[in-house]
């Protein structure tokens, strides 16, 4: 126990000796020069800051304090150059916000400081990346005050056009002001509105804590659709690889100059109309400063022109009806609605990228009904609507999510979700299911189920062969995949980390036509343990089409759907995973009851890793057991070696590998 004391002293030492003055002195290096990127760069879609992964000193004026805008269980701030300007806004991260001593939680707008950082640059798979400066906590190096009460440049005014994809980085991280747009969908999901003006579209993003916290507890509303504002906020990178997001802080930021009706509770009956039916359209409709002086039903069959229906009144329930037609139809249709004023609405609010449709069917829908769309939001044409179909089960509530899939044919968008923990089919099983349709996280699933009958067992569907440019995020075919069970073959292992610095066990598969993720789920463990490594070859892998955090994935229903799994050889794997020793932060940090900890060796070795209390006893013994060379995930369950819970408070976790030690601390909240 005295060496495990003194040892564990010895290291405590250690982290709380180093301080700023043990960093390199740097020239202390500009926003602009950090941000600025070249047009010959942006054009080829390089974005990076010319920085990237140096350690730097900056200057300039809090224009954002912590605790404003969300990036998950971090702090953040957004710092300026005090004269304002094109590329002059960066963002600041604190990943581990329990070290102390980095006077980052103290900080408030108009402080001007200094900050030492490493550079980097975060990113989703199809959209620019966002530049931001980590700092640095372990050891911490304290952000220097160099005065108070600086004035914070005046937001640029800026249009839509100015923040595309393509010329938009000068603007990353600024305050800008759009002024006369309008609001075009204010019911994205995720707490999200679409804007636009003559010259394009813009995506409100409610990453502010305080924008965010009001919408979603209903103390405030975005605008209804066809509302002109001026609107004022901070600029990051759009997940969906469309341009930049804007980024109010509050919802003040959001000025109202006209209010048109709104239209709301749209209703179709029947919502899967045979040919013999016609189809009454209803929509609650309101006015908060005057009244709707007109309401029609806009529709179009297959490829008509477009005829208009007035709609009826009473009170503020308007009803139209669109004629019944023939079997097999497609049918479009979205409501305007005009005030005394002359100020209008639409619902869908961009009827450019989606509409109100269903088609004609005698026999029933199908599920290629459900999933097919022709826009580009991926909504389903019965959304919010009670249906029933039938499929055969391809993924059981063993293999995959809890719930079940279920397939009617061997071809795109004919797979689908069943939310449904009352009823447990296996695969083969041939259903029928009546539910609800609705889209979760921008998948389509079948919810709320209410009868589940098996019709037959003993049925085959065939994985559907494509490749994986074909499935990837970013190609026009992917949205078809979704629940539908596919197969790639003659693949490699393009990127066994896709989620770096973060494991979530998550691989990264190309047969040479593009990079598509491959998920970890239920009974398929994925690459937490490093299982699979950079060039390793897999003959072929099936799964369930999937997407979730802004990626589209597969979702393979157990080991037995990665077959022929060839490792590259043990020199070729070390080499391109440029494999060293470290013992990553716990997450979440704090915690309660679990956390994940993450540590990857440089060879293979003897492992110890322990946690500790504050007085230096042994807590837990995590890992005694020889590893090999990679990367490796614990979990921890809080409990001490005796099966019993520990208290809250602050602890150490120590690894011990060969000659490489390290301890990190963490934080139990109970």
């Amino acid at each position: 126990m005295k060496k495990t004391l003194l040892l564990l002293a010895f290291l405590l030492i250690a982290l709380t000796n180093i301080s700023a003055q043990q960093i390199a002195k740097l020239d202390t290096t500009t926003i602009f020069d950090l941000q600025y990127v070249p047009p010959e760069s942006l054009a080829v879609g390089q974005d990076n800051s010319p920085f990237l992964g140096d350690t730097v000193v900056v200057e300039g004026v809090v224009a954002v304090p912590p605790r404003t805008f969300y990036i998950g269980a971090r702090w953040t701030i957004i710092l300026v150059d005090e004269n304002g300007g094109p590329w002059n806004a960066v963002q600041i991260v604190q990943h581990d916000t329990t070290q102390l001593g980095t006077n980052m939680s103290a900080l408030k707008k108009g402080y001007k400081v200094r900050i030492t950082g490493s550079v980097s640059e975060y990113s989703y798979s199809v959209a620019p990346s966002q530049t931001q400066i980590d700092l640095f906590t372990s050891p911490p190096v304290p952000v220097e005050l160099l005065g108070y009460n600086y004035p914070v440049p005046e937001p640029m005014v800026v249009n839509c056009a100015d923040l595309a994809q393509e010329v938009g980085e000068k603007y990353e991280s600024a305050l800008v002001m759009i002024k006369n747009v309008t609001v075009v969908n204010n019911a994205i999901p995720g707490n999200d509105m679409l804007i636009a003006d003559a010259t394009g579209q813009v995506v409100v993003d409610s990453w502010s804590i305080g924008l965010y916290d009001s919408l979603d507890t209903g103390t405030y509303s975005y605008p209804s659709n066809g509302t002109t504002i001026d609107i004022i906020g901070h600029i990051r990178s759009n997940p969906y690889g469309t341009g930049l997001n804007i980024g109010p802080r509050t919802s003040a930021d959001i000025r109202i100059y006209t209010i048109p009706p709104v239209i709301s509770d749209v209703v179709r009956i029947p919502a899967a109309p045979k040919s013999n039916e016609d189809v009454s359209v209803t929509a609650k409709i309101m006015d908060s400063n005057g009244t709707v002086g007109q309401a029609q039903i806009f529709f179009k069959v297959g490829t008509d022109a477009w005829t208009s229906i007035d709609m009826a009144s009473s009170d503020t329930i308007f009803t139209g009806t669109i004629p019944k037609q023939a079997d097999g139809s497609m049918v479009q249709y979205f409501i305007k609605a005009v005030d005394n004023s002359g100020d209008f609405a639409l619902n869908p609010g961009d009827t450019s990228s989606s509409k109100y449709f269903y088609h004609v069917r005698d026999n029933g829908l199908t599920i290629w009904d459900l999933q097919w769309t022709p826009f580009v939001d991926g909504n389903s044409a019965y959304l919010g609507m009670e249906v029933t179909v039938s499929g055969v089960v391809t993924a059981s509530p063993d293999d995959i999510l809890g719930d079940y899939i279920i397939q009617e044919g061997e071809a795109p968008w004919n797979g689908i979700w069943v939310n449904d923990a009352l009823h447990f089919p296996q695969r083969g099983d041939f259903v029928r299911v009546s539910g609800v349709v609705e889209e979760n996280y921008n998948v389509t699933r079948l919810n709320l189920v209410t009868t589940m009958d098996s019709l037959d067992t003993g049925y085959t569907i065939d994985p559907l062969p494509i490749t994986t440019g074909q499935a990837t995020t970013g190609s026009p075919e992917a949205e078809s995949y979704e629940g539908v069970l596919l197969q790639f073959d003659n693949v490699i292992v393009s990127n066994p980390f896709p989620d770096s610095p973060s494991n979530y066990g998550e691989i990264e598969i190309n047969d040479g036509t593009g990079g598509y993720r491959v998920d970890e789920n239920g009974t398929f463990t994925g690459n937490f343990d490093s299982t699979f490594a950079l060039n390793d070859k897999i003959d072929r892998i099936i799964g369930i089409g999937w997407y979730s955090f802004y990626n589209y994935k597969l979702e393979p229903r157990g080991e037995d759907d990665v077959i022929g799994h060839r490792p590259s050889a043990v020199g070729e794997r070390q080499h391109h995973l440029n494999l060293t020793y470290d013992l990553s932060q716990n997450y979440p940090n704090p915690f309660n009851p679990a956390t994940t900890i993450h540590f990857s060796l440089g060879k293979n070795e003897f492992v110890e890793l322990e946690v500790y209390n504050i007085l230096g006893q042994k807590i837990r013994t995590l890992v005694h057991e020889y590893k090999y060379a990679g990367q490796h995930t614990i979990h921890w369950d809080g409990l001490d070696n005796n099966g019993k819970n520990i208290a809250s408070g602050l602890y150490f976790y120590t690894i011990k590998a060969g000659n490489f030690i390290k301890t990190n601390k963490m934080v139990l909240l109970r």
